[in-house]
């Protein structure tokens, strides 16, 4: 749904494309023409000298990016059990989940007059966490990537994660009033990613508190190993919106939705430490769905003309918030390992703060 309205409202801004004119300042001595009226150019002295090159054919703009970045999955949870006389105790705990670094390198190429701009834009971003549960009495750990799913003692787990952007957009800038523009646009997403979540548990060394009746069967450690591998193409909508404040000062907010193509291997392997190794494998080549993303990044920036107005310079920091819809191929693993018909794709979620530095020349 939020992809349709998002595609609705590019459609309509470019009908709008030829009812508002562009940002575009064609400086006159003092003054400025500026949508078939004469204005004082001082009113615009905080315009991005994008939006204000006079007369030049081609205007680059460079941006980098330092990302502080939590990525979130679901369908990594683990459960939690105390057992009572009267009752059980149950709570579901999260991986470790932890910011991470990154960065993202944009540079955006603008024509004169028209305010057409096409930018290309390449984001990195690498996250491992490592998680440690230890039972406490008789609290017992739960996982369902283990089968059968034992009651354990201590469980370690290792999920790793990098993913590889890569973004290009053809917008167009349109003012609306003295203070606030938007650029809407459209382009194409490709991206990689890759996962990895390893786990090793150690059940109790005598049977399971939950079933007396297995009290004298002996566990042994087990480990579970899960890949997945993907890549992803598909269309991109959004809008920037920007509000000048004044003094150099100016307020963004960007949103954008994608449907792409997501394509995936996954692999899934158990084994159980006895004098024998018992191991268990399920691989899954070349499987592929559509899948939506979301994206939504707003925050501010101060910036200035520097070396006699030929360079343009800013400084911003942002929110950043991603929603890659069912991108978890290890529910799909599970689901196979488990024998179930039906299963739910858990989301993959990212979050946190960008500083900007970015400059016009």
């Amino acid at each position: 749904m939020d992809i349709f309205v998002v595609f609705l409202f590019i459609i309509n801004s470019l009908w709008c494309f030829e009812n508002i004119s562009p940002p575009y300042i064609e400086e006159l001595g003092q003054s400025a023409w500026y949508q078939n009226e004469q204005i004082d150019s001082d009113q615009y002295a905080d315009l991005p000298e994008a939006l204000i090159a006079p007369g030049r054919f081609l205007h680059i703009s460079a941006e980098g990016r330092f990302l502080y970045w939590e990525a979130r999955e679901e369908g990594l949870a683990l459960g939690k059990i105390k057992p009572s006389q009267k009752s059980l105790d149950n709570e579901v705990l999260q991986q470790d989940y932890a910011f991470k670094p990154g960065f993202n390198l944009s540079l955006m190429f603008q024509l004169s007059r028209s305010n057409w701009d096409t930018t290309f834009s390449y984001t990195q971003f690498d996250s491992m966490i490592h998680t440690k549960i230890q039972g406490k009495n008789t609290e017992v750990i739960l996982s369902p990537f283990f089968d059968p799913i034992i009651e354990l003692e201590r469980l370690e787990s290792d999920w790793t994660l990098k993913l590889t952007l890569l973004d290009t957009e053809l917008g167009k800038t349109c003012f609306l009033g003295e203070h606030f523009f938007y650029r809407p646009f459209i382009g194409l997403r490709f991206y990689l990613l890759n996962q990895k979540l390893f786990l090793d548990g150690y059940p109790f060394p005598v049977g399971l508190f939950m079933n007396p009746a297995l009290a004298s069967v002996t566990f042994y450690s087990q480990t579970a190993n899960h890949w997945s591998r993907s890549h992803s193409l598909g269309p991109r909508v959004g809008t920037d919106l920007d509000f000048l404040l004044g003094y150099g000062l100016q307020a963004h907010c960007n949103v954008a939705s994608s449907i792409v193509y997501f394509n995936y291997d996954a692999s899934a392997q158990r084994s159980i430490d006895l004098e024998e190794d018992i191991e268990t494998k399920i691989t899954i080549n070349n499987d592929a769905f559509l899948r939506a993303l979301s994206e939504i990044s707003t925050g501010l920036s101060f910036g200035g003309h520097l070396f006699h107005e030929q360079l343009y310079v800013d400084v911003g920091i942002f929110f950043d918030a991603k929603v890659f819809s069912g991108h978890n191929p290890f529910s799909d693993l599970l689901r196979n390992l488990s024998n179930q018909i039906n299963g739910y794709y858990g989301n993959l979620y990212f979050w946190g703060l960008s500083c900007a530095l970015r400059s016009e020349f």
